[in-house]
């Protein structure tokens, strides 16, 4: 893909991103409403997701999940840090709650563990051990370098390394991370 077109994908995706990702915010962006309508639309947005959490309160306490979800933001760009949430909660009550926002998809009857890194390159713990706890071979990333598909091997403290196939996507190809995993994997 082109760099030029690549960038612009980029610089569209943020925009849409920038107010509030989702198409109701999208249209109320390029309303008459303007940006309180669109603030408006993403509040809206974040009170669905929260009143979800109590679906997974027999898995994880959804006043953590809540606390997670709300400090997100702020963690954006950061290491994730359990402190950086809430210095009152322990580590593991914490880690119940976050995975229940670890993103997995889908792709054949198989489970495929994304992770989404903000630049172009990034260390891949967690997938890293999501692949070799449960046997997996594929995983995918969402990043903001172009399209690829890469031979690599899991790099684990212990040694105890797999090779695994990872598919890199630009966000901008989300619609299309189904598709491209089934004939990548």
């Amino acid at each position: 893909m082109p760099e030029a077109i690549h960038a612009e994908l980029l610089r569209l995706l943020r925009l849409f991103l920038a107010v509030g990702g989702m198409p109701a915010s999208v249209a109320a962006f390029i309303g008459p409403g303007g940006h309180r309508e669109v603030e408006a639309e993403r509040q809206s947005i974040l009170t669905t997701y929260s009143e979800d959490f109590a679906k997974y309160g027999k898995r994880a306490n959804p006043r953590r999940i809540e606390k997670i979800f709300a400090k997100i933001p702020l963690l954006v760009g950061c290491k994730f840090k359990y402190s950086g949430v809430d210095r009152e909660d322990r580590s593991r009550d914490l880690g119940r709650a976050l995975d229940m926002l670890f993103l997995v998809i889908a792709v054949g009857g198989k489970v495929v563990p994304v992770e989404v890194k903000a630049g172009r390159t990034g260390v891949l713990k967690s997938l890293h051990v999501f692949l070799r706890e449960k046997g997996r071979d594929f995983g995918l990333r969402f990043n903001t370098d172009v399209p690829s598909l890469l031979e690599a091997e899991t790099s684990l403290a212990d040694g105890k390394n797999r090779p695994f196939r990872l598919l890199s996507l630009p966000l901008y190809m989300a619609g299309q991370a189904l598709r491209l995993c089934r004939e990548s994997a």
